[in-house]
């Protein structure tokens, strides 16, 4: 069974702080991991039973992860404040938080959030996971830098009323192009796709085409193919890197 991802990005560190610290789900924490941004990076596990001293914790030192026994029916949740994103994983074989999405998407955009979607991981993947060669495992995201563009289309896609009026999008005719549904909210809107999640890739060539004819938005299809089929590991790393600079 198909896992859920969600993902959010706020206007600023001090929204996502202010999420954490105020609205993140009161589940006791199992357990979580980070990354010193400081020394070389370094994995390090640690178990805490005290929410209130996790958050500080998760404060401090920015990237974390976490797996709730409640709130969010224990989905990972990974937080990187120094970019102001929020993204919610299923840590089981089945999807719990996309049968609650809209839900969770009204509850954290009350807290300052730009833009935010909801899709199997499988739809996440083909949209941003750039892969050098057909076949290998070396993977980079891509298309994720909401500063330059809005990272793709997905079964559920949220949209606050200042990024609508600052990148000038048109919900209506995206809606009427993919034959999505529209549902205001008090501080942005909801864009759904499809009504299953699982549609998503009986239709993911109608998104991918109508990706491209959207102004400001993502699509794999502008990314730099492989210069040719059988590269060498360093024409590969090379090319790699250059895809993920050039499209981050």
């Amino acid at each position: 069974m198909s896992k859920g991802i969600m993902t959010f990005y706020f206007h600023d560190e001090g929204a996502l702080r202010n999420w954490l610290l105020k609205a993140a789900p009161s589940g006791q924490p199992c357990k979580f991991n980070y990354f010193s941004t400081v020394q070389r990076p370094k994995s390090t596990w640690r178990r805490i039973s005290d929410v209130s001293a996790y958050r500080r914790f998760a404060l401090e030192h920015g990237y974390y992860g976490c797996l709730f026994g409640e709130g969010y029916h224990a989905s990972f949740v990974f937080c990187h404040p120094r970019y102001s994103t929020l993204g919610l994983r299923d840590n089981r074989k089945r999807s719990v938080i996309l049968p609650k999405a809209e839900v969770i998407i009204s509850s954290v955009s009350k807290y300052a959030t730009s833009y935010g979607s909801a899709c199997f991981e499988e739809e996440f993947e083909f949209r941003n996971y750039h892969c050098p060669e057909a076949g290998k495992t070396s993977v980079s995201m891509v298309g994720c830098d909401l500063r330059r563009y809005i990272p793709g289309l997905y079964w559920l896609n949220y949209f606050s009323n200042k990024l609508i009026e600052e990148r000038s999008l048109d919900l209506e005719q995206i809606a009427s192009l993919l034959d999505g549904q529209i549902l205001h909210m008090e501080k942005g809107a909801i864009l759904k796709l499809y009504d299953r999640p699982e549609d998503w890739f009986a239709k993911k060539d109608r998104v991918s085409k109508a990706l491209l004819s959207i102004p400001g938005f993502f699509s794999m299809a502008r990314v730099e193919r492989a210069p040719k089929p059988d590269m060498t590991r360093r024409e590969a790393l090379e090319y790699q890197l250059r895809v993920a600079k050039a499209w981050p």
